[in-house]
């Protein structure tokens, strides 16, 4: 069994936790230690509330990624029985100028893989194109529902970005918040050291045996 009395900067978050709360809990019965513990509780602290809210942020991210997944999806087949309405009431001719006005190119070609500004741009087009042509009054129910998905989407992909962000800033404080956590418990061993000179093994019992 090794007996970790210092901790490499790679060192995961679960390690640093499991390694840094046994000398805690050693630390605690010893009042003549008493400093050394209560800088150890901190920075075990404070690292588990990084990593509690890192953990967080990186569930609603992937909460709005499946959000906004679906709302493409629901967008997409919409946009697609838009098409195929405008192309039966244009007597099925593609090239029609009613019908190439809202789909200059076929949905199913711009339609495909991941969101983007364009393709929201194209469904905005093809909108407004079919709401003022005559033409497709028919189909004003249709196009309400997709210009609804797509304020819905819109709205979901600024809420999207914005937990990118957070996530972004709660990784870097669950980083600073190990850093401070690891160079705290690296700390311990020459502190103690001082602490209980002479007394090897005793120092040793603060730190946690990994096999």
């Amino acid at each position: 069994m090794t007996v970790r009395m210092s901790l490499p900067e790679n060192v995961s978050v679960p390690e640093l936790l499991r390694n840094l709360g046994f000398s805690v809990r050693r630390l605690a019965a010893y009042p003549t230690a008493a400093a050394l513990h209560g800088g150890a509780v901190t920075a075990r602290n404070n690292l588990r509330v990084a990593d509690e809210a890192e953990a967080n942020a990186e569930e609603s991210r992937l909460v709005s990624s499946a959000v906004v997944e679906v709302l493409v999806d629901e967008l997409f087949a919409s946009v697609g029985q838009l098409s195929a309405g405008a192309f039966y009431l244009v007597q099925r001719k593609r090239e029609d100028d009613r019908y190439r006005a809202a789909f200059p190119q076929n949905h199913s070609e711009v339609l495909k893989g991941s969101i983007s500004a364009e393709k929201l741009s194209y469904i905005k087009v093809a909108c407004d194109a079919l709401s003022a042509d005559p033409t497709f009054k028919a189909l004003a129910g249709d196009i309400g529902n997709t210009r609804t998905l797509l304020a819905q989407l819109e709205v979901q992909l600024a809420t999207h970005s914005a937990l990118e962000e957070a996530e972004r800033i709660a990784e870097s404080a669950l980083a600073i918040a190990a850093k401070n956590a690891r160079e705290v418990f690296n700390t311990l061993s020459p502190a103690l050291t001082l602490l209980f000179p002479g007394k090897k093994v005793l120092v040793r019992s603060f730190f946690r045996g990994n096999r």
